[in-house]
């Protein structure tokens, strides 16, 4: 049997990823988890610097919208998950994997397709059961398309897909959280 060959990488390119707790456990439960694990991404993005589009951090795994730049998205997500991993540990005063084998990630090559990604990644605590609206929950970008300072997310690439009058554009972007999952979730997961 052949071991995974590396992935196919390029300067510039927008990936949706999505990171799973070992055995799809619950380490996302504390607030101070979370922080951390977004003080690890912001500090991707100026080390680094990724775009961020989207995000949500749910209890056993996370969801990126992101656009690479120099730094391939291996290393980007390794010094994510590994600066994560060292912080949960230590406080848990534990050892071991954090995070089940390798990210998931999926190129975005198209508009239509970040559109579906982004609403994606804000449903999913609503699709979970966790809240009945996405701008009920914090711990997702969702918060910055809604005027909350959240700096380091790119709101202005999916608003400008949405219109070119700002106010009309967070209006699309409302109508379009508020619709119903059209898509077929294998097709993203």
């Amino acid at each position: 049997m052949l071991g995974r060959g590396p992935r196919i990488e390029y300067e510039g390119a927008i990936y949706h990823v999505i990171q799973r707790g070992n055995n799809r456990e619950y380490i996302f439960e504390e607030h101070r988890w979370k922080k951390n694990l977004l003080q690890e991404i912001t500090k991707s993005i100026e080390v680094d610097q990724m775009e961020l589009f989207a995000f949500v951090i749910m209890g056993n795994h996370y969801h990126l919208a992101i656009r690479t730049a120099q730094t391939p998205l291996s290393k980007i997500m390794h010094r994510i998950n590994s600066n994560f991993g060292r912080y949960y540990n230590q406080d848990r005063g534990r050892t071991g994997s954090v995070f089940e084998g390798r990210y998931k990630a999926f190129p975005i090559e198209n508009e239509n397709y970040l559109l579906s990604v982004i609403r994606y990644i804000h449903r999913n605590p609503v699709r979970a059961s966790i809240c009945s609206s996405i701008d009920e929950y914090s711990w997702s970008s969702d918060q910055a398309y809604r005027g909350r300072d959240f700096s380091f997310v790119r709101t202005d690439v999916l608003l400008s897909i949405l219109g070119s009058n700002p106010n009309q554009a967070k209006l699309e972007y409302n109508r379009l959280m508020g619709l119903e999952d059209d898509y077929a979730e294998n097709a993203i997961k």
